[in-house]
């Protein structure tokens, strides 16, 4: 799941743009998608989620990112550039999607609007 994510996110990243990793127990960063893993560059080095802690990563001027909620067990991914690399290969491997544009599909149990 991590790389299709990080495919993802660089595939739909644009020059200068800057991802802010945060994660609830432990200090956040801040990485060049497009440079973070290539010689002489920070490494890539987070996941988009864990089994036991909240997982938010997103750029800068919040266009695309994820949140890995492990409470709910389920990870929301946003940005319209960013599901259109992802969405087929993320359905495939995490099999039923919860919600499309904020909203329930229908296919599980919701309270409210």
């Amino acid at each position: 799941m991590g790389e299709v994510i990080k495919r993802g996110i660089r595939a739909s990243a644009q020059p200068g743009d800057r991802l802010y990793r945060l994660k609830w127990h432990i200090s956040g960063s801040r990485i060049d998608p497009l440079r973070a893993g290539e010689p002489g560059q920070p490494r890539w080095a987070s996941d988009a989620y864990l089994v036991d802690e909240h997982v938010i990563q997103v750029t800068e001027d919040l266009r695309m990112g994820t949140f890995g909620n492990w409470r709910e067990a389920s990870l929301c991914v946003f940005g319209e550039e960013l599901l259109a690399h992802v969405d087929e290969e993320l359905t495939a491997l995490l099999g039923t999607v919860l919600r499309r544009g904020g909203r329930p599909t229908g296919n599980v149990w919701s309270f409210g609007p």
